[in-house]
């Protein structure tokens, strides 16, 4: 599916988004579920409001998780691209002795294993060669001490936090160097502790008592995702009419939600009503460049390179290098995309620059199927002075299905036009 995008004059006033449930904190709760379930209790009552090709991906490995056992099956675990429903539950598989087979689509297979992939195999598990897109597990994952570096995936540390308490024996996971996407483990981390499961925090990372029980229950409703509400925010950011998203829990564990900061470095207006849940986000003056660290926010790059150019001046993001195992190589592809708009854009290592003069010409850009290079295109429409063409539009459908929709209704003020193509 290509889709084009092209924005008119918008009028004044101020357009309003909610945001869809987080796609991070679903993962876990469905995890924490299931568990709950396997270790004889009735489980929680999740309302996630609105769904994705990865939740739904979690949602379908959970069902193959709970069915029964069958003796000489291989249970078959379909986690379509999902990096975090395959890492989060591999080693869950490994923890209950399961036999397993991971089927992986798209990037998802090369995306890396290492070094999570060696310290299962060092603690029991037999797996497949890495690469392999039917990715099998055998054998029965012990408890330990694991050691996992901090800078390549914090799902690697996910997926043992949640599996560790299911063994028999204690367990301590070290982690060597920065813990780059903090976040996302205290997420983790606070999820756990609804779950009633006991993690403690070392000096080295965490110990985790074996032989816990899940216990997650009554009703929990999935908060607002921060992540794919950036674009709106974002879009707040590019206009001076102003956009108000609601559903976000300004308390929340999301690391995104640091997308508020960013916004108001580049010099936008942003009004937080805590409690009423929502923020408005406008720019009364012109944006400027700014230097930002996205370290601990890969996932916000695609759309603040769309600020960036909005904005005037040069923008670094730097300790990038994380953008690379994504669902494309978003160091290039971002790149590509904002150059193929007539912007001015270059990596270098493991940093970004985007050189910023206000507007974009419009043009094509290719999603290399990957959700937020969608989005990117999707929000650069806003500054362009032409229509812009996304190919593989489709890609949106990972994190967002109904992103075209939400954003026609809610971008009516800018008299947007979206159109899909062949």
């Amino acid at each position: 599916m290509n889709i084009s995008v092209k924005v008119e004059t918008p009028q004044a006033g101020s357009s309003s988004f909610t945001a869809i449930a987080s796609k991070s904190m679903a993962h876990r709760f469905l995890l924490a579920n299931a568990l709950t379930r396997l270790c004889g209790g009735e489980g929680a009552e999740l309302l996630i409001s609105t769904t994705s090709r990865d939740i739904e991906a979690t949602r379908d490995c959970v069902s193959e998780l709970l069915a029964p056992e069958v003796e000489g099956r291989r249970a078959r675990f379909l986690c379509q691209e999902s990096g975090s429903t395959f890492r989060f539950l591999l080693p869950i598989v490994g923890a209950l002795g399961r036999r397993g087979c991971f089927v992986l689509e798209g990037r998802l297979k090369d995306r890396p294993l290492s070094p999570l992939y060696e310290e299962m195999t060092a603690h029991g598990c037999i797996l497949s060669p890495q690469g392999t897109p039917k990715f099998l597990i055998d054998g029965r994952m012990t408890g330990g001490i694991y050691t996992i570096a901090g800078d390549i995936s914090s799902q690697y540390i996910t997926g043992l936090l949640f599996a560790l308490p299911l063994a028999r024996e204690d367990s301590e996971i070290h982690i060597t160097g920065k813990l780059e996407s903090r976040d996302y483990v205290e997420m983790t981390l606070k999820v756990l502790a609804a779950a009633g499961i006991t993690i403690r925090r070392t000096d080295y990372g965490f110990a985790v008592p074996g032989g816990q029980k899940y216990a997650l229950s009554g009703q929990i409703r999935v908060e607002g995702d921060w992540s794919n509400a950036a674009v709106f925010l974002a879009l707040g950011a590019l206009t001076k009419g102003g956009v108000t998203c609601n559903n976000l829990d300004i308390d929340s564990a999301q690391g995104d939600k640091r997308i508020l900061d960013v916004l108001r470095s580049f010099g936008a207006t942003v009004t937080v009503d805590a409690q009423a849940q929502s923020v408005t986000v406008r720019q009364d003056a012109g944006l400027r460049g700014i230097d930002l660290d996205v370290s601990d926010i890969p996932d916000l790059v695609p759309v603040m390179s769309v600020v960036a150019a909005g904005a005037h001046g040069v923008t670094h993001f730097t300790n990038a290098s994380r953008l690379k195992l994504k669902e494309s190589d978003r160091l290039v592809s971002v790149t590509q995309a904002i150059t193929a708009l007539g912007g001015q854009a270059s990596q270098d290592g493991e940093s970004l620059t985007v050189l910023g003069e206000g507007t974009l010409a419009g043009g094509t850009v290719c999603s290399e199927n990957d959700h937020r290079i969608v989005m990117l295109g999707a929000l650069a429409a806003f500054i362009s002075s032409g229509a812009v063409r996304i190919e593989d539009a489709g890609a949106i459908a990972k994190s967002f299905p109904t992103f075209f929709d939400e954003l026609k209704e809610g971008g009516a003020l800018y008299g947007i036009d979206i159109r899909e193509q062949d």
